[in-house]
């Protein structure tokens, strides 16, 4: 009976994992070339004969998950020192107080006042 991949088979003749396994045999000189500052392309193309068929985004992802030299160096990252704002009193802006009426002398009239008609806008233009 004919069998037909299906989900989860592979059509390639490589077997599951072996290209991950020729990377860890290569791992030292890829690092190697790494740390020479050699473009990740250029080791994949050098090296992609060895690999066993692995992908350059299997590649990539090995290197993340497996070499040394390309994993950030963490550093331990001391507790800073929260100061809390400076406490500042709340205060209102200035406003000005009218200036004392003395008994009998007058207001000024404000612009308009209740009952004044609203000027024709023709005359104002």
């Amino acid at each position: 009976m004919d069998q037909t991949p299906g989900k989860g088979t592979s059509t390639s003749a490589t077997p599951w994992g072996e290209g991950r396994i020729a990377f860890l045999a290569h791992k030292t000189d890829i690092e190697a070339r790494i740390e020479q500052g050699w473009p990740l392309a250029k080791i994949y193309k050098e090296f992609q004969d060895q690999l066993a068929g692995l992908s350059y985004p299997g590649f990539t992802r090995c290197i993340r998950h497996y070499a040394e030299s390309t994993a950030p160096a963490k550093k331990a990252r001391k507790p800073q020192a929260v100061t809390p704002p400076e406490k500042k009193a709340l205060t209102s802006p200035a406003i000005s107080q009218p200036e004392p009426v003395s008994p009998g002398e007058s207001l000024p009239k404000p612009f308009f006042q209740k009952g004044d008609r609203v000027p024709d806008i023709e005359k104002l233009i």
